[in-house]
């Protein structure tokens, strides 16, 4: 396999757009920035200019919950606020509500952060303590690939806030002025760009003191509004009524809507069916809280004019201070794959398997015994779950942070196959019982601890961890080897996989079919046993 170059992380992640009853004025824009970022529009030829020049992108991130400004620093490596503002600003506001909504399958802890577009240090940082809403709404829910769970990410926005350059008496501005004041340009733009406090300039040769009082970023737009998060679960004995359910989740839920008859029969099907819910709303006010199918069908209804009533902050867009003409100090945005990415999707999907593994073994009578792991070796690698989740808590303390430069190691993989790279594919995998416990435990560096984890999995992929458990009885009957380890893949690796794809077809979850014919023979069947 060759390895694919990574983009620039963190990044934003195209959302699946979805038109919901009762939430009007969608678009398909694929980002949170709804309103087309507006703060970009004065002097756009010189601010592409020096985005291409110095090469750091600016993102989007959920807001924190620890509240923000507009302005303040952002510190990219420890995930959090710096609150200072070191750029000298106007607010400038962009009216007008969207509102979008998404509905995906998700498998794990890992990929609804990644799908709710949670970066890796916030991540991290949820380990420990808050991070954003949908960080804490990530780790809370109980997602596991023993059963189907849809991610439900709902959002409302009354338009936009963002930084622009200072007027000469203005406090405030409308980024979309009245017909009649286009007859000539508001006053100010022509200042056409944003500087840096005084102070802040004078600090910025000195890198680590420009980074402590004001970070590498600072936060250059803020939407406002409600948001909704839930997932819906369900669990199912049968191919084709786990099938039938996902068509009435997605036909209540995410599409168009259905026509009456079709409607009348998604409704019947989930009122006989047994769904958890699990929701968050951030922003809004009034009404209950969805605890059911319904309710949460009703509060979509109502989300529009609940954001209008009571918004809250949902979104900030994060630029770098290297993108400033008179930028002169030293880089330190974490622009390629880093450590925290690296640890963070190996902690999560950890968490994950530990769960699952419990529900297998309580179950284990209706799982496939010719695949996976046996009941005595489930509890072993559970045991080994668990004290390589210890060992990373342990060594992730909340005030470590990735370095400035990205993982030096090469993604597990290279040019080679994943049956080149473990030798005895017999064993299924190194991890977690062949990483060096006694490194991790001796309170190593982000860069030997994540090297340690990208190692462990063909890929650098912890979510193929999933073929040492078995499958549930109802996915395959079959007993030859063949039928059984695709069927493994076909239920562990494969949709994960080409979701992964259709997020962003650079990321390591993504597999080719080629790569999943070679994941399939690292699974071990007993066949006719």
């Amino acid at each position: 396999m060759t390895n694919l170059p990574k983009p620039a992380l963190p990044r934003i992640r195209p959302f699946v757009l979805l038109v919901l009853a009762g939430l009007t004025g969608c678009t398909n824009d694929a980002s949170p920035p709804s309103m087309g970022d507006p703060g970009d529009q004065p002097d756009e030829a010189e601010a592409t200019h020096s985005r291409a020049v110095l090469g750091a992108p600016d993102y989007w991130e959920p807001a924190p919950e620890e509240g923000v400004e507009l302005g303040f620093g952002w510190d990219s490596r420890k995930g959090r606020i710096v609150p200072n503002r070191c750029i000298s600003m106007t607010p400038v506001r962009a009216s007008g509500q969207v509102a979008r909504a998404s509905l995906s399958e998700v498998t794990d802890t890992s990929e609804v952060m990644k799908s709710l577009n949670v970066s890796a240090s916030v991540a991290v940082k949820t380990m420990f303590a808050k991070g954003s809403a949908a960080a804490s709404f990530a780790k809370s829910s109980r997602v596991s690939a023993q059963s189907t769970t849809f991610l439900l990410d709902a959002t409302v926005e009354n338009g936009v806030l963002f930084a622009g350059p200072l007027g000469p008496a203005d406090e405030a501005r409308l980024a979309y002025p009245s017909l009649e004041a286009k007859t000539t340009a508001a006053r100010g733009d022509e200042a056409s760009r944003l500087t840096l406090q005084p102070w802040a300039s004078a600090m910025m040769d000195d890198a680590a003191a420009f980074r402590a009082y004001c970070g590498d970023a600072y936060v250059s737009a803020i939407t406002s509004g409600a948001r909704l998060y839930a997932t819906i679960s369900f669990r199912s004995t049968s191919s084709s009524q786990s099938q039938k359910v996902k068509t009435a989740i997605q036909g209540t839920y995410g599409a168009v809507r259905a026509e009456a008859k079709a409607a009348a029969a998604h409704a019947e099907t989930l009122a006989n069916t047994s769904l958890t819910v699990h929701n968050l709303q951030v922003g809004g006010s009034g009404g209950e809280i969805a605890m059911s199918k319904d309710a949460l069908l009703e509060k979509l209804k109502s989300l529009a004019g609940e954001a209008e009533e009571s918004p809250q902050f949902q979104y900030l867009r994060l630029t770098p201070y290297s993108q400033m003409p008179e930028w002169r100090g030293t880089d330190t945005w974490m622009q390629t794959e880093d450590e925290f990415e690296v640890i963070s999707d190996y902690y999560w999907q950890l968490t994950n398997l530990d769960d699952e593994i419990e529900t297998i073994l309580a179950e284990y009578k209706d799982y496939n015994k010719l695949t996976g792991k046996t009941e005595t070796e489930l509890r072993a690698f559970q045991d080994d779950v668990l004290r390589l989740r210890r060992l990373i808590h342990s060594a992730m303390q909340p005030d470590r942070e990735a370095p400035a430069a990205g993982l030096r190691a090469p993604a597990a993989g290279g040019a080679a196959t994943p049956l080149e790279l473990f030798a005895a594919p017999k064993t299924v995998f190194k991890a977690p019982s062949a990483i060096d416990m006694a490194l991790l435990a001796g309170n190593p560096t982000l860069a030997q601890l994540a090297d340690e984890l990208a190692a462990a999995s063909p890929f650098g992929n912890p979510s193929l961890l999933r073929i040492n458990l078995p499958i549930p009885g109802h996915v395959s009957t079959a007993t030859d080897e063949a039928t059984l380890r695709k069927a493994v893949v076909d239920w562990y690796v494969r949709p994960r996989a080409k979701r992964a794809c259709d997020r962003d077809p650079t990321e390591k979850d993504c597999l080719t079919n080629a790569e999943l014919d070679d994941v399939q023979q690292l699974v071990v069947v007993r066949a006719g046993g």
